[in-house]
């Protein structure tokens, strides 16, 4: 439906188009699970002025904090949309929540990313400067080719041990979540991502300590 609408229905100039039925529209379709069919909604800020925004902003502001749960590779034209958006109108929630996506960043991508990103942060200015000491220790989980930092497992069972023991060290500040990617390749050491998913399930279940979520 977001591919119908925003991709195609509202491609042209928005002459005519109900303004509360758009900002309906949009809250709507930033909360879709597909990081493409979001991505087709950036196009309409840049149609939109501010103050004809301003009613979503807390929606917008959602869709940039919390990507959606599929489509990943597809997900950051959105939330960058965002980004710009807040720092063009001097957002402040735009300032922290970019320095959060730096240091949370998906690793594919990241070097060209995070030029954008910093890019955003310099927007703001003098406003950006409290951020420097979180960026500089950012800044060290990048590799020399300013790729997010990451471990090569080489197996399911050593990949999930490992994340556990990340998980672990994060000392329990705040929430973590340990994800298994769908698009991650698993070289045929799986039949199909259903085996797959069912090893997964079954290395979590045999976790120490391990609560199925919402078990009381």
């Amino acid at each position: 439906l977001c591919f119908s609408v925003f991709g195609a229905m509202l491609k042209n100039p928005l002459d005519g188009v109900d303004r509360d039925l758009l900002r309906k529209a949009i809250t709507a379709g930033l909360q879709n699970e597909d990081g493409r069919a979001r991505s087709d909604i950036a196009s309409i800020y840049q149609k939109l002025t501010f103050e004809e925004l301003k009613p979503i902003l807390p929606a917008i502001h959602e869709a940039i904090a919390k990507p959606s749960p599929s489509g990943e590779m597809f997900a950051d034209g959105i939330r960058i949309a965002g980004l710009d958006l807040f720092a063009k109108h001097h957002v402040a929630e735009g300032l922290a929540t970019c320095v959060d996506y730096i240091a949370n960043q998906n690793k594919w991508g990241s070097e060209k990313r995070v030029l954008v990103l910093l890019n955003i942060v310099h927007t703001y200015g003098a406003h950006a400067q409290s951020f420097i000491p979180q960026l500089e220790k950012i800044a060290a989980t990048f590799d020399a080719d300013g790729r997010v930092a990451y471990l090569r497992s080489g197996t399911l069972d050593a990949a999930v041990a490992q994340a556990t023991q990340d998980a672990l060290a994060h000392g329990g500040q705040g929430e973590i979540a340990v994800l298994l990617s769908p698009a991650c390749a698993s070289f045929d050491q799986f039949p199909n991502f259903e085996v797959r998913g069912d090893a997964f399930r079954a290395l979590v279940k045999a976790l120490p300590g391990f609560e199925p979520f919402g078990a009381r």
